[in-house]
């Protein structure tokens, strides 16, 4: 998608006009590898998810990906009903809004616009990035939206708006069935007993942070130690040298794998048992969401993206953040107490498979589209 237009389904005549009864919705990101931010350059995974999925008797899907010059050019000839730009590469976004001006306009925001106290007063004011933020949504009229709670409220106090203003929508995952060969056959290779408890943690998005998941596991064993419960800890990831001297320093090595990334990622929560959180990212905790589907128990620290999926107690536990003796003790009592493992880990599940799933993300971006293309011109509503 090198300066080009990725067109996904029938898009209409060469004029760019809208087929008819179809909204037609037009993605904006950044160059391949030069967008200098956390969308790598192109749309999302949970982006390209909805733009495969969206009903294209309803939606006429594309994705823009240039520099700003060449993105508005095209956007321009596709004269979409919906401008859907990414905190990401909200440079391009101005330029294409220009390009668009019947457009109604979304801004998707992944993370929280870091600031320190705002200049002058003025939300927004502390870096550019805020300023170019708070100038898409105050004056460019982009809609913003988030998909954690963590996210959206970090952003309304820089762009200077209530949080209502943003709403939230779920990153849905998909939801496999539980495949008790794939356990039997990943336990076995990584070493660890039909019996012994495996707690695990998977290098994605801002998880885990392995000096949290060292220092945890290594609390946890300092009390368990041989005596048991029998448990082991393992971690998706590059198995890079730095890690294994953490651990051989923390003198757990015998008792935490280093499994490097698998062909099916599904396969570390069908082995798992419980799965830790250490991450401090604030989106989205979609790979803890994918560690509910699989009815796993989760412990983790109660910020960003993980609380607006966790709840304590019911299905699973949320501690204190940066309070890893809270965080081992959870990890702990749900080893030690089967019934309270399965409970919280079946609780996880039915909610997960509830309201986290990429059906779900689908229908609510068709909503937002929808709601978006019947707002006033050159809005968002």
């Amino acid at each position: 998608m090198d300066d080009r237009t990725d067109r996904r389904g029938d898009v209409g005549d060469s004029t760019g006009s809208s087929p008819a009864g179809r909204i037609k919705v037009v993605h904006v990101v950044g160059r391949p590898g030069r967008s200098g931010r956390g969308d790598g350059g192109f749309a999302p995974m949970s982006s390209r998810q909805v733009l495969a999925d969206l009903d294209p008797a309803r939606f006429a899907c594309h994705v823009v990906t240039a520099h700003p010059v060449q993105s508005a050019a095209e956007v321009r000839k596709l004269r979409p009903d919906v401008l859907h730009v990414h905190s990401g590469s909200a440079g391009q976004a101005l330029p294409a809004a220009l390009a668009a001006p019947g457009a109604a306009r979304v801004l998707e925001l992944h993370e929280p616009p870091q600031s320190s106290a705002p200049a002058a007063g003025r939300p927004g004011d502390a870096l550019p990035y805020g300023r170019l933020l708070r100038t898409l949504v105050t004056r460019g009229r982009f809609r913003p939206f988030a998909h954690s709670g963590g996210v959206r409220d970090a952003a309304a106090a820089v762009l200077g708006i209530p949080r209502a203003a943003i709403p939230l929508l779920p990153v849905g995952v998909d939801v496999p069935a539980p495949d008790a060969a794939s356990r039997a056959r990943l336990r076995t290779s990584l070493g660890v007993a039909p019996n012994t408890r495996l707690v695990i943690g998977v290098q994605r998005s801002g998880e885990p942070d392995f000096a949290a998941f060292v220092g945890v596991a290594a609390k946890v064993l300092a009390v368990l130690g041989d005596a048991g419960p029998a448990v082991a800890f393992a971690v998706v990831g590059r198995p890079d040298g730095w890690l294994r001297a953490m651990i051989e320093e923390a003198g757990i090595g015998k008792r935490v794998r280093i499994v490097p990334p698998l062909t099916r990622p599904q396969d570390i929560f069908d082995a798992g048992d419980i799965f830790l959180s250490t991450g401090a990212r604030q989106g989205f905790g979609s790979v803890v969401a994918e560690a509910m589907c699989a009815g796993l128990a989760v412990a983790g620290p109660a910020r960003g993206g993980l609380s607006d999926v966790l709840e304590d107690g019911v299905t699973g536990r949320a501690v204190r953040p940066g309070d890893l003796d809270a965080l081992a003790f959870a990890v702990r009592e749900l080893v030690a107490d089967d019934d309270l493992r399965a409970m919280l880990g079946y609780a996880a599940r039915q909610h997960a498979q509830a309201r986290l799933t990429r059906a779900r993300m689908v229908e609510a971006y068709a909503d937002l589209y929808t709601a978006a293309a019947r707002g006033p011109v050159g809005t968002a509503r």
